[in-house]
């Protein structure tokens, strides 16, 4: 062990790591595992500051560990997860000692604020809303020169316990390698230099029309956002005002990929649609009722059949969406390439496949159809569905969709021997499809959620 580079001990560890997973709580670390074998070990391990590189606090028990592996790390860069949904929803059901837990928060503060200008990842995951608020509120005036990744989250259930009033402010005042940002509190980072905005379970008190328009005009360089609110929006978010203005409120040339979640927030999609003019979108997701969308579906921006609203829109996800009117979304959107679905439920295929072998050309440039999330008995009214699509396209010349979808889609469509032989199915993947959504939600990264 004398022998053994601390560089090659670095590469052993990061080799041994789960990738894009959390390692399971009653595990120890690899890198304490081999800090146990012998004082040889033990030295080699300590004189290695990158295996400390991961710094973890879930409980109270945790942060003296935390404390260790910050100190351990020395100057290297670190990633952070401070991740306390299971101790303060399991707190819940034991009446939370309110000044024990504050004085573990303000630990943990201290803990962020000291950490933070070595951190190339933040993740901030609590039950209670109160507690995410205040840990980003430690980041304030903080500089993280290193910082790539931040995600600021808060569970749905813990959202309405104990909350503090919504008080938008600035944090992380120096964070300019700051690319990715998924946020649930009314905390904003710099946005000149992000890709990627994610603003979820927003309140219509800090994130209003006027508030995105703003953002939006501060990021430059965004090219994927993806939006949801915790509540209505009428009141900051007037539909009326956007389709009789009859143009969009602010125009981003960088935005590529815009994903929209209204189940607690309907019309959201609509208004949001209506607000932002992004010429070189290539990716719409919407999960929502497609009658939520009729203000958009109404409005002369989604009219204009010789200037589409999005003109180079190519991939459209549909999750969950009632598809009684799949024509407007081939009339507001005629340039589309690949078409994902999710959740589908079975009694729309026979209307979503009218629609789609009717008269006229639907999607003339559709090469791809995407499926996701179906059951089996869904599956079968699906086969049918696309051996008529297909059929139809043939006849009317236009070019014949390949399906990509998961084993258990396949399976069964690959059933049809007509299938078989006029499309290719694959099973999907990163490779043949490269939504971008999608891309990022497959990537190993140390921030992720859960055991997988």
């Amino acid at each position: 062990m004398e022998t053994l580079p601390p560089e090659v001990y670095s590469d052993i560890v990061q080799l041994l790591r789960p990738k894009g997973k959390r390692v399971p709580r009653h595990v120890l670390p690899i890198e304490v595992i081999l800090s146990h074998v012998s004082a040889a070990w033990r030295r080699l391990a300590f004189s290695d500051s990158q295996s400390w590189n991961l710094v973890e606090a879930y409980s109270p028990k945790t942060l003296p560990r935390a404390t260790a592996y910050l100190s351990r790390s020395a100057d290297a860069a670190i990633y952070l997860r401070i991740d306390l949904w299971d101790y303060e929803s399991r707190s819940k059901s034991r009446r939370l000692n309110l000044e024990e837990h504050q004085a573990f928060i303000s630990s943990l503060t201290d803990l962020l604020r000291s950490a933070a200008p070595r951190c190339k990842s933040i993740l901030v995951f609590t039950f209670l809303e109160r507690t995410a608020q205040q840990l980003s509120a430690a980041l304030v005036d903080v500089k993280a020169p290193l910082l790539q990744r931040i995600r600021i989250i808060v569970d749905e259930d813990g959202q309405c316990m104990d909350v503090m009033e919504p008080k938008p402010a600035a944090f992380l005042t120096g964070a300019e390698s700051l690319r990715f940002a998924e946020l649930e509190t009314p905390s904003f980072p710099p946005l000149h230099q992000l890709t990627t905005l994610c603003l979820h379970h927003c309140t219509s008190d800090w994130l209003t029309a006027q508030e995105l328009t703003h953002i939006l005009q501060q990021s430059p360089r965004l090219e994927n956002l993806s939006l949801s609110m915790a509540g209505p929006v009428f009141k900051d978010w007037p539909a009326q005002s956007l389709v009789n203005s009859g143009s969009p409120s602010v125009t981003t040339q960088s935005l590529l990929a815009v994903r929209i979640s209204e189940e607690d927030s309907p019309g959201l999609a609509s208004r949001v649609l209506l607000l932002v003019d992004a010429p070189n979108l290539i990716s719409l997701t919407l999960m929502v009722t497609s009658t939520a969308l009729g203000t958009f579906f109404d409005s002369p921006q989604a009219n204009q059949k010789e200037h589409p609203k999005f003109p180079k829109l190519q991939y459209l996800s549909l999750e969950s969406v009632n598809l009684q009117n799949t024509k407007q979304f081939t009339e507001a959107f005629p340039s589309i390439t690949h078409l994902c679905m999710s959740w589908l439920p079975a009694y729309f295929f026979s209307r979503f496949t009218a629609d789609l072998t009717g008269p006229g050309s639907s999607w003339p440039n559709l090469h791809t159809l995407v499926f996701e999330s179906l059951r089996e008995t869904e599956t079968y009214k699906l086969q049918a569905s696309v051996v008529k699509i297909v059929t139809t396209r043939c006849e009317q010349d236009l070019s014949v969709p390949k399906v990509l979808g998961d084993a258990d889609v396949l399976r069964i469509l690959a059933t049809s021997d007509f299938l078989n032989e006029s499309i290719k199915m694959e099973e999907l993947n990163t490779r043949n499809y490269r939504e971008p959504w999608f891309v990022l939600n497959h990537e190993a990264v140390v921030d992720g959620i859960g055991m997988s």
